[in-house]
């Protein structure tokens, strides 16, 4: 009789122990679903995000960037022009004398949605009247702007679009439009529109970020690859490939005009990055932004060599209480000074998650981690 008691408790035992266990996988996300067996502890938290994940790494808390202060791009017009939708991508930093401010230097963001360019104070106040969206144009198709810089021997904007089709080569080429802003600020006209002669692979996966370099001169033209090897695909993913395409002026107009390729510069692998989406200036550091690892990099440039110097280092962008990425869609980057800086979102994809959504469309300033 004893014994026959005792194997009911076990029974009973084992029963309610594969209930728990059925519970606990019930709770826990398929992709997550792993037998106790498989993993240890400690690696069981890192897969779920809680605490021993790599936020709690010393490294990479020494890499988290801080943040300042962010809002929605649409807060920061004061007139929208009836636009809800602003997908920003590239950003400079050029003057622009108007009486009626104070402001010598401004923000100027371009959006591949708009053919507006986004004149912004540094102060990025709500809804500021100075803040203006120049040169909007309502019933144009989507721009394709991925990045703008600011020459100044001219005082003209270089905007790029990403790709376009070359009619007469039968390729696919990034383009750059010259813009020349009008007396008053509030529109601008463009001068000409040239190709890069740099075939591209993918119909959208060209120039995501643009830079000009006096050097002497020569202007250099610096166009940031947004996938590994200049490619889109599998070979675009293949992580620590970024490329930097440099050309010159053929110092032709019209038609006729165009950028000849000098060098293409190979970014140092420690960005090793499967998208690059957005790259800044200063001095001799150069700045470069992913949207897929949510994560910057920086190194310094040799202008005159044309290559990086150093391997550079990586910062990240804050993740959230699970340490999961939440700044999904950083597309441009822009120097404030030395250890600020200002990166706008673009718009969440409806794949992604719903973290992403929180932070598109938006325009935040960070500073680099204590002691960088």
């Amino acid at each position: 009789m004893m014994l026959r008691r005792g194997c009911i408790s076990a029974i009973i035992a084992l029963i309610c122990i594969s209930c728990i266990e059925d519970a606990i996988a019930a709770r826990v996300p398929e992709d997550m679903a792993l037998r106790s067996s498989d993993l240890k502890a400690d690696a069981l938290l890192k897969q779920q995000g809680g605490e021993g994940s790599e936020c709690e790494e010393e490294r990479f808390r020494k890499s988290m960037l801080t943040l300042i202060k962010e809002m929605p791009l649409i807060g920061l017009f004061d007139d929208v022009k009836h636009e809800t939708k602003f997908e920003a991508s590239g950003m400079t930093i050029a003057p622009f004398k108007d009486k009626r401010y104070t402001t010598e230097e401004w923000l100027w963001i371009v959006f591949d949605n708009l053919h507006a360019l986004g004149r912004v104070d540094r102060h990025f106040e709500f809804a500021a009247k100075q803040n203006m969206l120049v040169g909007h144009k309502p019933d144009e198709k989507d721009s394709q702007f991925e990045g703008i810089t600011y020459v100044e021997s001219t005082g003209h904007f270089l905007a790029v679009e990403e790709v376009r089709y070359h009619e007469e080569h039968g390729t696919l080429h990034p383009f750059t439009h010259e813009l020349r802003l009008m007396a008053d600020g509030t529109q601008y006209e463009t001068i000409q529109v040239c190709p890069v002669h740099f075939e591209l692979r993918h119909e959208n996966k060209g120039f995501e970020g643009l830079h000009f370099q006096q050097r002497g001169e020569e202007g250099l033209l610096m166009g940031l690859c947004e996938g590994n090897h200049c490619w889109g695909g599998k070979r675009g993913r293949d992580a620590g490939h970024g490329r930097i395409v440099v050309s010159v002026n053929n110092g032709k107009s019209g038609k006729e005009c165009g950028w000849d390729v000098l060098k293409i510069v190979k970014i140092p692998r420690t960005a090793f990055f499967a998208d690059y989406s957005g790259m800044a200036v200063r001095g001799d550091r150069i700045t470069i932004v992913s949207q897929e690892d949510s994560a910057m990099w920086i190194g310094t440039f040799d202008f005159e060599a044309l290559e990086f110097t150093d391997e550079g280092r990586v910062f990240n962008f804050p993740r959230d209480n699970h340490c999961d990425i939440m700044y999904c869609n950083v597309e441009g980057v822009q120097w404030l000074d030395d250890v600020r800086f200002v990166v706008t979102s673009d718009k969440a994809k409806s794949s992604q998650s719903y973290r992403c959504v929180a932070q598109e469309q938006k325009v935040h300033i960070f500073a680099l981690p204590q002691g960088a």
